[in-house]
């Protein structure tokens, strides 16, 4: 196994030369620190993310943080990690700051500089993608299409079929290879079989303690160091986590 990003990799024992560069698709913040920091310190600051609010918040946040890497060697098992975690608040619950911080465990991320669309859903594979700010009153006629898609591509990790340039074959369809976050201030209104690939998460006003946010966004390289070691573990231990995947889950 080979962890490609943003002008790096983990892994690779042959030691090829391996170019990444992700530009292009404007990603190149999906990367890894390369300095170095102590490993228990890193983890420490990773899990004191449950102390950020109420576990029903934190556990889903951070669970969904060391699950993304873990996707594709979960589906080679058919195992589907087929859900969306919707963060739902009101303006200045800090649904936003909270999720870049999460999202800083694969890169350098704030509230303000989310890169991500539908199409990098896509592109960027044991990572996670952020839809942030799904607002209906802006959408419009578009939220329900939206939300669909979300659904399908996350929720059933299905693709649609696309035909080709000439008109006779049908192109295989992309399927997600991710885990999503969206934040929104609600959840749209869609079919109960919808709501079942949803993990929804309410954030009130006074739900985050902002001192503790503050300390994680001033150590988000340290976030980033612990996802960067944790990786290097996953690609280590990859049958072992399958068997104990499989025990677990079928």
């Amino acid at each position: 196994l080979v962890y490609l990003y943003h002008n790096g990799f983990i892994g690779n024992e042959n030691q090829e030369e391996i170019e990444v560069d992700l530009s292009e698709d404007k990603l190149e913040q999906y990367n890894f620190t390369n300095k170095d920091f102590d490993i228990e310190d890193s983890l420490i600051t990773s899990f004191s993310i449950l102390d950020l609010a109420d576990i029903k918040i934190t556990i889903p946040l951070l669970a969904t943080t060391y699950l993304a890497p873990l996707t594709a060697i979960f589906q080679e098992e058919d195992i589907n990690v087929d859900y969306i975690l919707w963060l739902e608040g009101k303006t200045g619950t800090r649904k936003s700051s909270v999720t870049a911080m999460i999202l800083s465990h694969f890169g350098r991320f704030s509230r303000n500089n989310f890169p991500c669309s539908f199409r990098d859903t896509f592109i960027l594979k044991d990572n996670i993608n952020v839809i942030d700010d799904y607002n209906p009153e802006v959408l419009g006629s578009r939220k329900l299409d939206i939300a669909e898609k979300l659904f399908g591509m996350y929720g059933d990790r299905a693709g649609r079929d696309r035909m080709s340039q000439d008109g006779k074959t049908l192109k295989k369809p992309y399927i997600a290879r991710g885990l999503c976050i969206v934040t929104g201030e609600s959840f749209p209104n869609v079919a109960q079989s919808r709501l079942a690939r949803a993990i929804i998460v309410d954030i009130k006003k006074d739900s985050i303690n902002l001192n503790k946010l503050k300390e994680k966004q001033e150590n988000k390289e340290k976030l980033n160091y612990c996802m960067k070691k944790y990786i290097e573990w996953v690609i280590e231990n990859e049958k072992d986590i399958k068997e104990y995947a499989k025990n677990k889950m079928k």
